[in-house]
């Protein structure tokens, strides 16, 4: 329906971090996919599963769920 949706995001690129006087570049690169759906015209349920890598050997993965509710 128009009230529910699903998404999808990716990136690849680089961050720049100063290190005392130098600075330096590291690789980041996410991925995730996240959810809406509407139970009623108050309530939702929303969703997300997602990847980063940040360095060389830090990887983080994590998965939400929540139960929304409009005022």
């Amino acid at each position: 329906s128009d009230h529910d949706r699903v998404g999808l995001s990716a990136s690849d690129g680089h961050e720049v971090e100063a290190e005392g006087a130098r600075l330096s570049r590291t690789q980041v690169r996410s991925a995730s996919i996240f959810g809406h759906h509407r139970l009623t015209d108050a309530w939702a349920v929303t969703w997300d599963l997602g990847w980063l890598q940040y360095r060389p050997g830090y990887i983080r993965r994590g998965a939400h769920v929540g139960l929304r509710h409009t005022f």
